[in-house]
């Protein structure tokens, strides 16, 4: 198996999980709507990344969603996103 191989289906495989964790809290008596939500755009994002290796194109890191952020959410924030997350 190749190195893109690799990585590809590791990232494959950490979105499974995140799918399983959505699925798991959603059968349980309580259902944490922040915790699945997080884990459903954590799973999006990715499945974004596994698509973009698999493709062999460059994964930013703590940006990959800014491309498709509206223009209007870019300008409100006022700064580059990746200056509010690099300390995350």
């Amino acid at each position: 198996m190749s190195k893109t191989e690799s990585n590809y289906l590791r990232w494959v495989q950490k979105a499974e999980n995140d799918l399983l964790n959505i699925e798991n809290n959603l059968a349980a008596s309580r259902t944490p709507s922040d915790t699945v939500c997080f884990h459903a755009q954590q799973a999006a994002e990715k499945i974004l990344k596994a698509f973009l290796i698999y493709h062999h194109e460059q994964v930013p890191t703590h940006t990959i969603l800014l491309p498709f952020w509206p223009d209007v959410w870019r300008s409100t924030l006022g700064s580059p996103i990746w200056r509010m997350t690099a300390d995350a």
